[in-house]
C-alpha cells in the first residue's frame, strides 16, 4: 500500500520524516513515479528496499539515508536507409537484363551528420558551430546507416558525402528536428530514406547520314582504362543501356565489327560525371 509521496527540491533531495510523519519500524520500498516536467531524462524503474529496525532503547529515531535514484539522459538514434528505386532502375533495362522487383538496398554510401544550428552548453557558450560535421558513417550491406554520436536535442541534417560505386551522388539534404516531446520513449528514434540513382549511359548506333535511323548488327564493346571489358553487345534498332559505371573514370566505346554496308567507326572515350 502507498504510505507516502515525497518530492525532490531544487537540490534534488527529498526527505520523509518529521514530527508529524515518522514511519513506524518495518520494511518499505521506494519507487520513482514521476520526473515532473523534465523531458531530457527518463524515469528510473529500480526498486529500493529499506528496513527500519529497532536499534536500542537510547535511539529514538532510526534513519535510512542515501537512497539514490539516478536519471539517465534520454538518447537519440538517427538512421538512414540507402536504396535505389526499382521504378527508376527498370526504366532503362536491356531486353536480356532482369528488372528489379523492389527497391534495392545500397552498400558503400558515406553519409555525413551535421549540426543545423549552433549547439550551446548550459551557460550558453557555443560548443559546436553551425554546419559542423559531427560523424561520417558508411552504409552496410542492408543499406543501413546508424549514427552513434550522443546528440543533444536540436536540429540536424544528413547529406551524402560519397555515393556507392556505380551510383550518382545524392544532393538531397535530410533535416531532423529532435525535441524531447517527440516521444515518451527512453530512446527517441528518427529514420529516413535516401535514394541513389545509378550512373547510366545510353548508347545508340546511328546512321551517319540519317541520325534518326538506328543501325543493327554492329559489334560494340565498352572497356575501362585498363582494357577490361565492361560490356559487349550486337546493336539492335534500339538504345543499349549500361548502368553502374564508376563516376570519374574513363571508358572507351569501340566498334569491333561494323554492321553490313558500314565502315568501322572511331573509338570514343567518355567519363561518367559524379552527379546529374
Amino acid at each position: 500500500a502507498l504510505v507516502a509521496t515525497i518530492t525532490t527540491g531544487i537540490d534534488g533531495v527529498a526527505t520523509l520524516g518529521g514530527e508529524d510523519d515518522y514511519l513506524p519500524l518495518g520494511s518499505y520500498y521506494f519507487v520513482e513515479t514521476d520526473i515532473g516536467d523534465d523531458n531530457l531524462h527518463y524515469l528510473n524503474d529500480k526498486v529500493v528496499a529499506v528496513t527500519l529496525k529497532w536499534k536500542d532503547q537510547d535511539t529514538k529515531i532510526v534513519e535510512a539515508k542515501n537512497i539514490t535514484f539516478k536519471n539517465e539522459r534520454r538518447t537519440i538514434e538517427l538512421s538512414i536507409n540507402k536504396k535505389t528505386k526499382a521504378t527508376e532502375w527498370n526504366q532503362y533495362v536491356n531486353e536480356e537484363s532482369e528488372k528489379l522487383q523492389e527497391d534495392k538496398p545500397l552498400e558503400g554510401a558515406f553519409l555525413g551528420l551535421y549540426s543545423q544550428n549552433e549547439i550551446k552548453d548550459r551557460d550558453l557558450n557555443v560548443i559546436v558551430e553551425k554546419d559542423t560535421l559531427l560523424e561520417v558513417v558508411k552504409s552496410d550491406k542492408d543499406g543501413k546507416v546508424s549514427f552513434k554520436t550522443d546528440l543533444p536535442f536540436g536540429d540536424y541534417y544528413v547529406q551524402e558525402i560519397k555515393a556507392p560505386i556505380g551510383y550518382q551522388l545524392s544532393t538531397e539534404k535530410i533535416e531532423f528536428t529532435i525535441l524531447p516531446t517527440d516521444s515518451k520513449e527512453n530512446v527517441i528514434k528518427k529514420e529516413a530514406l535516401l535514394y541513389n540513382v545509378p550512373t547510366l549511359v545510353e548508347i545508340a548506333k546511328e546512321d551517319l547520314v540519317n541520325e534518326s535511323k538506328l543501325v543493327e548488327g554492329a559489334a560494340l564493346v565498352v572497356t575501362d582504362s585498363t582494357g577490361k571489358v565492361i560490356d559487349s553487345w550486337i546493336t539492335k534498332k534500339k538504345k543499349h543501356y549500361i548502368k553502374n559505371l564508376v563516376a570519374g573514370q574513363k571508358y572507351t566505346l569501340t566498334e569491333n565489327l561494323p554492321a553490313t554496308g558500314y565502315v568501322t567507326a572511331e573509338s570514343i572515350d567518355f567519363v561518367i560525371k559524379s552527379f546529374a
